[in-house]
């Protein structure tokens, strides 16, 4: 009979909506190839995972390409995510003589790097950074946390507008936090990391097989913003398991104490 009446738990909800900005900035000069191709695969785990947040993606070589805008179409990020890793794959693989690449592999190649090859020099670190900076649109409205994944080796090969430190000042100004993911050839490496760690975020070598997850969890770690607060919901949620088991434990009694024994 009290099972009957359906015994319930009552909760008064204020969910709150809580966003993430992040945008993938990626060094696709050749030396990068096999951290990026690694870095690709991991993060298509990581925006499987994601709820609400908005992700993006830009590369740079000599100059910087938007290749994703901020969405928070997930299925359209991860294609880019798995044509960007093929090519990578492509580029490790082969010698990268123009005239025998077959029309697939052209059609990667182009992807990855048409757009972002200039005759001034080439991996333009602090412009390509600055460039996924201004990616951000409403860059003055600090409603959201916005944060910045750079894979680069820091090898500069060229004159940049901007450098790496210049460009990092500008990140931590605007509120916006760059991890920055290396590989073991990284160039002029303390400054590097004492730039992009000035910015509030974090630094990782892409040789620690820890890199990965501790990337991830140091993202979480770090404040959702509340870009809205839902009407507050009343939640009734039935609980009759406590009574169906007390239910069961008392009715096997009852059949051990009321059973016949015969000797």
């Amino acid at each position: 009979f009290v099972m009957l009446s359906r015994p319930a738990k009552i909760e008064s909800l204020n969910p709150e909506i809580h966003n993430r900005d992040i945008f993938l900035c990626m060094d696709v000069s050749s030396s990068v190839d096999e951290l990026n191709r690694d870095i690709c695969e991991e993060l298509k785990k990581v925006v499987e995972e994601l709820d609400g947040e908005r992700f993006g993606i830009t590369i740079f070589n000599g100059q910087s390409v938007l290749l994703v805008p901020l969405t928070n179409d997930y299925q359209y990020v991860l294609e880019t995510l798995d044509m960007l890793g093929k090519g990578f794959e492509m580029s490790i693989e082969s010698d990268y003589e123009l005239n025998i690449l077959n029309d697939l592999d052209m059609e990667l190649f182009r992807y990855m790097y048409e757009g972002t090859l200039a005759d001034e020099g080439s991996s333009i670190i602090g412009d390509g950074l600055a460039s996924a900076l201004y990616s951000f649109p409403d860059l003055e409205n600090n409603g959201r946390s916005r944060m910045i994944i750079f894979t680069t080796d820091n090898d500069l090969r060229g004159e940049p507008t901007v450098t790496v430190e210049q460009a990092a000042e500008l990140c931590g100004k605007n509120e916006v936090k760059v991890f920055a993911i290396a590989p073991e050839n990284v160039v002029d490496e303390s400054s590097f990391k004492r730039a992009v760690e000035k910015t509030g975020g974090g630094y990782y070598k892409s040789t620690d097989k820890k890199a990965y997850d501790q990337l991830v969890e140091d993202i979480k770690k770090t404040n959702n913003s509340v870009v809205g607060i839902k009407t507050t919901e009343t939640q009734i949620t039935d609980r009759p398991e406590e009574l169906f088991i007390w239910m069961l434990v008392c009715l096997g009694v009852y059949f051990v104490i009321s059973k016949k024994l015969k000797f």
